[in-house]
């Protein structure tokens, strides 16, 4: 039979005799990892927002500009693209779509 040291007497052994931490250490890293990706998505989220520009609009004009579409009915897709990508709709119901 082996002894564990005092010092280890809070790691668990797996069958194959490798130490792992107790079972909450690793719980604690997934809450931390998913908070982590939670925070930066949430910020990916707002940083363009807080501008409050109009990025599909301008990218069409520069679209124009650069000779790649006609100038004609560009609010129209404008307008459809904000629809397509839920812009139109209130900023909570965008954060959660």
């Amino acid at each position: 039979m082996v002894s564990i040291p005092a010092s280890h007497s809070s790691m668990h052994f797996n069958p194959r005799g490798f130490r792992c931490g107790p079972p909450g250490y690793l719980l604690k890293r997934i809450a931390f990892f998913l908070q982590i990706v939670w925070t930066a998505a949430t910020v990916n989220f707002f940083l363009p927002r807080l501008f409050r520009q109009d990025l599909i609009g301008e990218r069409m004009i520069k679209l124009v500009r650069s000779g790649g579409a006609r100038g004609k009915g560009i609010g129209d897709m404008v307008e459809f693209y904000n629809e397509e990508f839920g812009l139109d709709k209130p900023l909570w119901q965008q954060y959660f779509t």
